[in-house]
């Protein structure tokens, strides 16, 4: 656990840890007779907390004012793990309040439904501070998840991890749960420290529509010849542009991506496509499963597939599928060894570039054409107000 907790958690001195100990904490837990934390993580071990509100309403918080005469507390990362519902939301990212918005007006101050806001406030309600949420994969309106990760900082709770994933739980709604919270490293993020994600997408093949979670499978109820649609899922694999598999706008600099693995399974009637990649374009895992369905009706064939890719089109794709049969599974991150190494190489590069920006500096200018020429040495150079012989 050292090797993951924020370095300045480790390196306060003894007399700041004394002086902290001697701050006496509130409490209002129903188990405060057990004696302040021991109190409150005895009630937490035992069950006593009937719901995430119970924990919040129990949680023993620090007499600020005492502490301020002391240290401040020190800042730890945190890295959540969530799952969520994406139906009624637009998507991951907060976003304000837009003109198309055609849902329930929100209230003053916040932005229309998305998950990250609700996220946020959630979080916030917690740990009784401001906090910034990042998370890994910024998914679309309507798109679901089982595995998005998140992280947020936070210097003003010592609230356990179980008790922090509980009071969060509490605060938000039914279609979304916080399933981890970890420590994590400060030099964590949730965007820059990922590998790879996996995205599933689920079909109802089959003739009558799933009608209680018609918001979760795309319904299609022409015969897929599935033996056809994996064989052209194994051409997407490898490193490829795919340019002709992405919605023109995604603002990337390069379209070239690596697929590490594209599979087609079946436990009737759903079809389940999974796409598992360093990274994806926009809506790129959509279209994919849009052309991958259009091989199994038999409009494209395996074959068709590498043109598309060389074409370097959007054109050249198939359709993109409707974002309520897609789901992001898991997503994993480096270790920790791999994001030090490459924070290392990162400031070695600073340094070396700082380095020749100095010697530049270093380096005089020639002068002016026409304008007289100073000696560099102080003995010759001419007094001031001296013409030139």
């Amino acid at each position: 656990m050292n090797s993951i907790i924020s370095p300045t958690l480790r390196n306060r001195s003894a007399g700041v840890n004394a002086s902290i100990a001697s701050i006496k904490l509130k409490s209002t837990s129903p188990v405060s007779s057990v004696g302040g934390n021991a109190g409150w993580s005895a009630g937490l071990n035992s069950g006593d907390f009937s719901s995430g509100a119970d924990i919040l309403a129990s949680y023993p918080i620090c007499d600020t004012n005492a502490a301020a005469k002391y240290a401040p507390m020190p800042t730890q990362r945190l890295k959540l793990t969530v799952a969520y519902r994406g139906t009624r939301y637009h998507g991951w990212q907060s976003q304000p309040m837009i003109d198309t918005w055609k849902g329930e007006t929100p209230p003053p101050g916040e932005g229309i439904p998305t998950i990250q806001e609700q996220l946020l406030k959630a979080v916030t309600a917690v740990v009784r501070h401001p906090v910034q949420i990042v998370g890994s994969s910024r998914t679309d309106s309507g798109v679901h998840a089982k595995g998005q990760v998140a992280h947020f900082d936070t210097d003003q709770t010592q609230i356990p991890l179980e008790g922090m994933r509980r009071g969060i739980n509490s605060q938000l709604p039914g279609d979304i749960l916080v399933r981890r919270v970890e420590p994590v490293h400060e030099y964590f993020d949730a965007i820059r420290s990922t590998t790879r994600k996996r995205y599933q997408y689920c079909i109802w093949n089959a003739t009558d529509r799933p009608v209680f979670f018609n918001d979760l499978a795309w319904h299609r109820w022409h015969k897929l010849d599935r033996d056809a649609m994996a064989a052209a899922a194994a051409k997407l694999v490898g490193e490829h542009d795919f340019a002709s598999f992405c919605r023109p706008g995604h603002g990337r600099e390069s379209t070239v991506r690596t697929v590490y693995a594209c599979d087609v399974s079946c436990r009737a009637p759903r079809v389940v496509i999974g796409v598992e990649g360093s990274g994806f374009l926009w809506n790129m895992v959509r279209i994919i499963v849009g052309t991958l369905v259009q091989v199994g009706v038999g409009r494209y064939t395996p074959e068709d597939i590498p043109a598309m890719l060389a074409a370097k089109d959007r054109n050249a794709g198939g359709p993109t599928a409707p974002p309520h049969g897609l789901y992001l599974q898991w997503i994993k991150s480096k270790r920790l060894g791999e994001i030090l190494a490459a924070v290392a190489e990162k400031e070695q590069r600073e340094r070396a570039a700082d380095g020749v920006g100095q010697a530049c500096d270093e380096i005089p200018s020639a002068p002016d054409a026409g304008a007289d020429v100073k000696h560099t040495s102080e003995a010759n150079a001419a007094p001031p107000g001296s013409s030139s012989p």
